[in-house]
Protein backbone atom coordinates (compact mmCIF):
# COMPACT_ATOMS: atom_id res chain seq x y z
CA UNK A 1 0.00 0.00 0.00
CA UNK A 2 1.38 3.64 -0.72
CA UNK A 3 2.76 5.24 2.10
CA UNK A 4 0.59 8.59 2.94
CA UNK A 5 3.19 10.00 4.07
CA UNK A 6 5.44 10.07 1.33
CA UNK A 7 5.92 13.61 0.01
CA UNK A 8 6.32 11.58 -3.62
CA UNK A 9 3.02 10.08 -3.76
CA UNK A 10 1.19 13.14 -4.38
CA UNK A 11 3.67 14.15 -7.19
CA UNK A 12 1.20 12.68 -10.33
CA UNK A 13 -1.33 14.65 -9.19
CA UNK A 14 0.30 17.89 -8.97
CA UNK A 15 2.23 17.47 -12.29
CA UNK A 16 -1.39 16.73 -13.87
CA UNK A 17 -3.07 20.25 -12.12
CA UNK A 18 0.13 22.29 -13.66
CA UNK A 19 -0.26 20.56 -17.39
CA UNK A 20 -4.05 21.96 -17.21
CA UNK A 21 -2.81 25.27 -15.89
CA UNK A 22 0.32 25.34 -18.40
CA UNK A 23 -1.96 24.38 -21.11
CA UNK A 24 -4.95 26.93 -20.25
CA UNK A 25 -1.98 29.67 -20.24
CA UNK A 26 -1.38 28.58 -24.03
CA UNK A 27 2.05 26.69 -23.05
CA UNK A 28 1.45 23.35 -24.99
CA UNK A 29 4.99 21.83 -25.04
CA UNK A 30 5.49 22.48 -21.14
CA UNK A 31 2.11 21.30 -20.66
CA UNK A 32 3.38 17.99 -22.62
CA UNK A 33 6.37 17.51 -20.77
CA UNK A 34 4.85 17.88 -17.17
CA UNK A 35 2.14 15.37 -18.34
CA UNK A 36 4.90 12.98 -19.32
CA UNK A 37 6.79 13.68 -15.93
CA UNK A 38 2.93 13.45 -14.17
CA UNK A 39 2.92 9.56 -15.88
CA UNK A 40 6.60 8.52 -15.10
CA UNK A 41 6.00 9.51 -11.61
CA UNK A 42 2.41 7.63 -11.59
CA UNK A 43 3.73 4.50 -13.14
CA UNK A 44 6.69 4.79 -10.73
CA UNK A 45 3.91 4.66 -7.81
CA UNK A 46 2.17 1.83 -9.87
CA UNK A 47 5.01 -0.20 -10.45
CA UNK A 48 5.87 -0.72 -6.44
CA UNK A 49 1.95 -0.83 -5.27
CA UNK A 50 -0.34 -2.02 -8.73
CA UNK A 51 -3.40 -2.09 -6.83
CA UNK A 52 -2.97 1.15 -4.60
CA UNK A 53 -1.28 3.22 -7.21
CA UNK A 54 -2.21 1.93 -11.00
CA UNK A 55 -6.05 3.90 -11.19
CA UNK A 56 -3.23 7.28 -11.34
CA UNK A 57 -1.21 5.62 -13.62
CA UNK A 58 -4.39 5.62 -15.95
CA UNK A 59 -5.36 9.04 -15.01
CA UNK A 60 -2.07 10.40 -15.45
CA UNK A 61 -1.97 8.04 -19.18
CA UNK A 62 -5.38 9.52 -20.35
CA UNK A 63 -4.06 13.03 -19.42
CA UNK A 64 -1.24 12.91 -21.36
CA UNK A 65 -2.88 11.26 -24.65
CA UNK A 66 -5.05 14.24 -24.55
CA UNK A 67 -2.37 16.67 -24.52
CA UNK A 68 -0.40 14.46 -27.38
CA UNK A 69 -3.44 15.00 -29.96
CA UNK A 70 -2.96 18.94 -29.31
CA UNK A 71 0.71 18.80 -30.90
CA UNK A 72 1.13 18.63 -34.79
CA UNK A 73 2.84 15.34 -35.34
CA UNK A 74 2.16 13.32 -31.79
CA UNK A 75 -1.14 11.55 -32.63
CA UNK A 76 0.37 7.84 -32.52
CA UNK A 77 2.32 9.00 -29.42
CA UNK A 78 -1.53 10.16 -27.77
CA UNK A 79 -2.63 6.87 -29.12
CA UNK A 80 -0.15 4.33 -27.28
CA UNK A 81 -1.01 6.52 -23.96
CA UNK A 82 -4.95 6.29 -24.83
CA UNK A 83 -4.45 2.28 -25.10
CA UNK A 84 -2.48 2.11 -22.37
CA UNK A 85 -4.52 3.60 -20.47
CA UNK A 86 -7.88 1.59 -21.09
CA UNK A 87 -5.81 -1.22 -20.47
CA UNK A 88 -5.06 -0.01 -16.80
CA UNK A 89 -8.32 0.84 -16.61
CA UNK A 90 -9.57 -2.68 -17.53
CA UNK A 91 -7.13 -3.93 -14.92
CA UNK A 92 -7.75 -1.70 -12.27
CA UNK A 93 -11.96 -1.90 -12.49
CA UNK A 94 -12.37 -5.08 -11.25
CA UNK A 95 -10.31 -3.95 -8.01
CA UNK A 96 -12.79 -1.60 -7.34
CA UNK A 97 -15.91 -1.87 -9.15
CA UNK A 98 -18.17 0.98 -10.59
CA UNK A 99 -15.39 3.68 -9.37
CA UNK A 100 -13.53 3.82 -12.39
CA UNK A 101 -15.89 2.29 -15.18
CA UNK A 102 -16.62 6.27 -16.33
CA UNK A 103 -13.60 6.70 -17.00
CA UNK A 104 -12.99 3.51 -18.71
CA UNK A 105 -16.11 4.22 -21.30
CA UNK A 106 -14.79 7.73 -22.04
CA UNK A 107 -11.58 6.44 -22.98
CA UNK A 108 -12.54 3.71 -25.09
CA UNK A 109 -14.07 5.95 -27.08
CA UNK A 110 -11.22 8.35 -27.18
CA UNK A 111 -9.00 5.67 -28.46
CA UNK A 112 -11.81 4.36 -30.97
CA UNK A 113 -11.25 8.73 -32.20
CA UNK A 114 -8.03 8.20 -32.15
CA UNK A 115 -8.51 5.44 -34.41
CA UNK A 116 -10.54 6.68 -36.90
CA UNK A 117 -8.15 9.38 -37.39
CA UNK A 118 -5.85 7.04 -38.62
CA UNK A 119 -8.66 4.55 -40.00
CA UNK A 120 -6.94 3.64 -43.16
CA UNK A 121 -3.97 2.11 -41.34
CA UNK A 122 -5.93 1.11 -38.30
CA UNK A 123 -8.45 -2.25 -37.98
CA UNK A 124 -11.57 -1.05 -38.33
CA UNK A 125 -12.93 -3.74 -36.52
CA UNK A 126 -10.67 -3.57 -33.67
CA UNK A 127 -11.99 0.25 -33.59
CA UNK A 128 -15.51 -1.08 -33.39
CA UNK A 129 -14.89 -3.02 -30.51
CA UNK A 130 -13.68 -0.60 -28.72
CA UNK A 131 -16.89 1.73 -29.49
CA UNK A 132 -19.22 -1.01 -28.25
CA UNK A 133 -17.24 -1.47 -25.32
CA UNK A 134 -17.65 1.81 -24.62
CA UNK A 135 -21.50 1.84 -25.36
CA UNK A 136 -21.95 -1.47 -22.47
CA UNK A 137 -19.76 0.44 -20.09
CA UNK A 138 -22.02 3.12 -20.53
CA UNK A 139 -25.46 1.33 -21.04
CA UNK A 140 -24.48 -0.41 -17.75
CA UNK A 141 -24.05 2.86 -15.77
CA UNK A 142 -27.13 4.36 -17.56
CA UNK A 143 -28.90 1.17 -15.93
CA UNK A 144 -27.85 2.43 -12.48
CA UNK A 145 -28.58 5.66 -13.16
CA UNK A 146 -31.31 5.88 -15.70
CA UNK A 147 -30.54 9.06 -18.03
CA UNK A 148 -27.75 10.24 -16.76
CA UNK A 149 -25.45 8.81 -18.96
CA UNK A 150 -28.36 9.33 -22.13
CA UNK A 151 -25.81 11.71 -23.76
CA UNK A 152 -22.51 9.92 -23.72
CA UNK A 153 -24.71 7.09 -25.31
CA UNK A 154 -26.20 9.56 -28.34
CA UNK A 155 -22.23 10.55 -28.99
CA UNK A 156 -21.21 6.72 -29.06
CA UNK A 157 -24.16 5.79 -31.73
CA UNK A 158 -23.13 9.14 -33.63
CA UNK A 159 -19.56 8.64 -33.37
CA UNK A 160 -20.21 4.82 -34.91
CA UNK A 161 -22.50 6.70 -37.52
CA UNK A 162 -19.77 8.52 -38.71
CA UNK A 163 -17.09 6.40 -38.63
CA UNK A 164 -19.07 3.98 -40.45
CA UNK A 165 -20.05 6.51 -43.22
CA UNK A 166 -16.41 7.90 -43.33
CA UNK A 167 -14.73 4.13 -43.29
CA UNK A 168 -17.56 2.94 -45.77
CA UNK A 169 -18.36 -0.05 -43.95
CA UNK A 170 -21.98 -1.09 -44.43
CA UNK A 171 -22.35 1.10 -47.76
CA UNK A 172 -22.73 -1.66 -50.10
CA UNK A 173 -26.16 -2.89 -50.76
CA UNK A 174 -27.28 -6.16 -49.04
CA UNK A 175 -24.11 -6.04 -46.88
CA UNK A 176 -24.43 -6.77 -42.95
CA UNK A 177 -23.37 -4.94 -40.56
CA UNK A 178 -20.56 -7.00 -38.13
CA UNK A 179 -22.18 -8.70 -34.84
CA UNK A 180 -19.67 -5.83 -32.71
CA UNK A 181 -21.73 -2.96 -34.07
CA UNK A 182 -24.91 -4.35 -32.40
CA UNK A 183 -23.02 -4.41 -29.30
CA UNK A 184 -22.06 -8.67 -29.41
CA UNK A 185 -18.72 -9.68 -29.56
CA UNK A 186 -17.43 -10.60 -33.29
CA UNK A 187 -17.21 -14.42 -34.18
Amino acid sequence: MADPTDVHSGLPNALSVLAVHLTAAGRTEEALTVAEEAVAAARAHAEADPAASEHLLALTLKDLAGRLTECPGRSDAGRAAADEAVETFRRVEPRDPGTFEQHLALHLAVSLWLAACYRAEDDAEGALKLLSESEAVFSRLDTRHPGAFAAELEAIGAARAEFLRQSGIGDQPGQDRPRVLQGGSTP
